[in-house]
């Protein structure tokens, strides 16, 4: 009985050390979820969040003993706050919102056992990894952040997170409530005003310039006189006859700018004075980031 109960132990302790060595490791797979798109108007953070799966195959239940973590591939750096653009050279920061299916350690993410026990046994895994900081007026474009994946000791897997910055215009200083008025004065020996409208774009802009009356200033009194006006803005002539005209403003940078809008009449033949009283007409320029 003796030689019995020892086989049986003997048996039973080759069969536990083959589970502790039963899992091959696995790979994962990688999807962002939320946060590829950034507004440099919004006035929320953007979150970012990603998707881990099992990539290929049912690992063996073992396989959620094995550490999984997140980081940003360097020892130096911590994972995911700062996407920056190539071109620009500029980042998008922010910070990390906490989760309940890991935690930060030092640099990097630890994924909790529940969430590798769920991992292998076939479902996904939603991970917060930055609330991208709201009102950051950085250049358009597509800004990425490098992110690795690693399960146990085996390879990491690379993924670009990527947001897209999209093109934003914004009026400003005296210009944020959208009008603007140019008085000309006598018009009889010619006449010039101006105004400035201050804006800020991360883009180039496309202004269209639309005019009421087709480029004439018209007697408010209802009696069919004009008077015709040229028009330039940021130095370039518009053409509001016979409808409206346009001009590109190219991109140069983030910060505040202030274009001039100059009014023009050239003053009257001496056999053509205007009809008395006041002339109006009214622009709308419309502002379209490119």
């Amino acid at each position: 009985m003796r030689t019995f109960i020892t086989a049986i132990v003997g048996i039973l302790l080759s069969s536990s050390m083959a589970h502790a060595q039963a899992c091959p490791g696995y790979s994962v797979r990688l999807d962002q979820m939320q946060g590829d798109i950034y507004d440099p108007a919004g006035v929320l953070d953007t979150r970012v969040i990603i998707q881990l799966s099992v990539d290929g195959g049912d690992p063996p239940a073992e396989c959620a003993q094995l550490p999984a973590v997140i980081s940003s591939g360097s020892v130096a750096e911590p994972v995911a706050t700062a996407f920056r653009n190539p071109d620009s050279l500029q980042d998008l920061t922010g910070n990390y919102p906490g989760n309940q299916d890991a935690s930060l350690a030092g640099l990097r993410l630890e994924l909790s056992l529940g969430a590798r026990q769920r991992l292998v046994a076939g479902e996904s895994v939603a991970l917060n990894i930055v609330d991208l900081s709201a009102g950051q007026f950085r250049r358009a474009g597509i800004y990425t952040s490098l992110i690795q994946a690693q399960i146990g000791e085996g390879a990491p897997v690379s993924f670009n997170l990527t947001s897209d910055v999209v093109p934003v215009m914004q009026l400003l200083a005296s210009s944020a409530d959208g009008q603007e008025t140019i008085t000309l004065g006598d018009p009889t020996n010619g006449a010039t005003g101006t105004t400035t409208f201050h804006f800020r774009s991360n883009t180039g802009v496309r202004v269209s310039a639309s005019s009421l009356n087709n480029g004439h200033l018209r007697h408010e009194g209802g009696t069919g006189h004009t008077i015709p006006y040229t028009m330039r803005i940021a130095g370039t002539p518009v053409n509001l006859s016979p409808g409206p005209g346009a001009l590109d403003l190219s991109f140069t940078n983030v910060m505040e700018r202030a274009s001039l809008i100059e009014v023009s009449i050239l003053p009257r033949p001496a056999n053509d004075m205007p009809y008395a009283g006041i002339y109006r007409d009214t622009v709308t320029l419309s502002f379209t980031p490119f």
